[in-house]
């Protein structure tokens, strides 16, 4: 019977946190009165439910360091783009406390279950009304949704082919050395692979300093909390993906040519990938652009060009003369001998 409260004790503890939290974005950020009131007393009521449990009970039961749980984390639960992202978060605690709280409780107090059944019934219509104020004020929050991506320079791809450990080893080495971007693309991996290998990215890294995109898979980004998605054109729209992606979210698009280029711009692309620029080592065309259309695009498109395919320390400074100061790299970087020091010189020409 113990553990039964242990759980009642849990949940109580984090649905009135996930509530206080709503509560202040409402005040706070929203400074809808009406609504922080409507928060407040749906507060009370869950605390006037709970006065059904015995509180020596739950407390006795309280045994946080013995919570094998509290050492269970994943690196989007600390990875909140918006302070939206914050409420819908909390809201999703909320509802899922609540149901804990009602399950277990019957174990407890039939009457108090009872209680919690319509404290759970209720908080849909109200935690609907809460997502419903936070997209009608999406608009003033705009600033906070994507961050401007115009300041990145150095875009290296990695595959998911090395040791974990050594992946870890050489991504902070590159992040370190000047790369601003890191991009997870491996069409031989499974998803499971991208998805580990994605996380210990996000852990491993220092986000000021270098963000975590994945290649292709919008849901695998979404997963995990990256920072974006490079989509290519054969993968989904980008229309299609902002209506999929978090606000905060960078879509980055493949673009060979400068009607495509011009497209991606239209179509809300945050950032295009401009290529092959040269013959790769890591993807083969059956022609390579060159740098002439490089000029083209460093003159019509306006969002962040990375000029990509076969970009080295020894051609970067062509495509710089271009009028592209973006590059996106792979082989020779990640395949280097020292990966670090080709980070260094490459970032060093731009």
């Amino acid at each position: 019977m113990i553990s039964v409260y242990r759980i009642l004790d849990a949940n109580l503890n984090r649905a009135t946190e996930g509530l206080r939290t709503i509560e202040e974005f409402a005040r706070f950020v929203l400074e809808d009165g009406e609504l922080s009131g409507r928060l407040k007393a749906f507060r009370h009521s869950l605390a006037e439910a709970s006065n059904r449990i015995d509180r020596g009970m739950l407390l006795q039961s309280r045994d946080t360091q013995g919570d094998v749980g509290t050492a269970q984390t994943t690196a989007s639960e600390f990875h909140r783009p918006t302070m939206a992202s914050v409420v819908v978060a909390a809201s999703q605690r909320v509802q899922q406390s609540l149901r804990c709280l009602e399950e277990y409780g019957k174990v407890v107090d039939p009457e108090f279950a009872s209680a919690i059944e319509s404290l759970r019934y209720q908080s849909y219509d109200l935690l609907a009304t809460v997502d419903l104020k936070v997209l009608a004020h999406d608009e003033p929050l705009s600033k906070l949704k994507r961050p401007a991506c115009s300041h990145a320079q150095l875009y290296l791809l990695v595959d998911c082919q090395m040791p974990l450990e050594s992946f870890i080893e050489n991504l902070k080495a590159v992040s370190s050395a000047g790369a601003d971007w890191i991009q997870i693309r491996d069409k031989h991996c499974d998803t499971r692979q991208v998805i580990e290998y994605g996380q210990a990215a996000l852990a491993a890294i220092d986000s000021r300093k270098t963000q975590i995109l994945i290649n292709d898979r919008l849901d695998i980004a979404m997963a995990i909390g990256a920072a974006g998605v490079h989509l290519g054109q054969e993968d989904m729209p980008i229309t299609q993906a902002r209506r999929i992606a978090p606000p905060s979210m960078w879509i980055g698009v493949s673009t060979h040519s400068l009607e495509q280029a011009i497209q991606a711009e239209a179509e809300g692309a945050d950032y295009i990938g401009c290529g092959p620029t040269f013959p790769s080592t890591t993807k083969s065309f059956d022609q390579y652009k060159g740098t002439e259309w490089l000029s083209s695009v460093s003159q019509k498109i306006k969002i962040p060009s990375f000029a990509i395919g076969g970009i080295n320390t020894e051609n970067v400074d062509v495509v710089a003369q271009a009028g592209i100061r973006r590059v996106a790299v792979s082989g020779a970087i990640w395949k280097a001998a020292d990966p670090a020091t080709s980070t260094r010189q490459i970032r060093e020409k731009l």
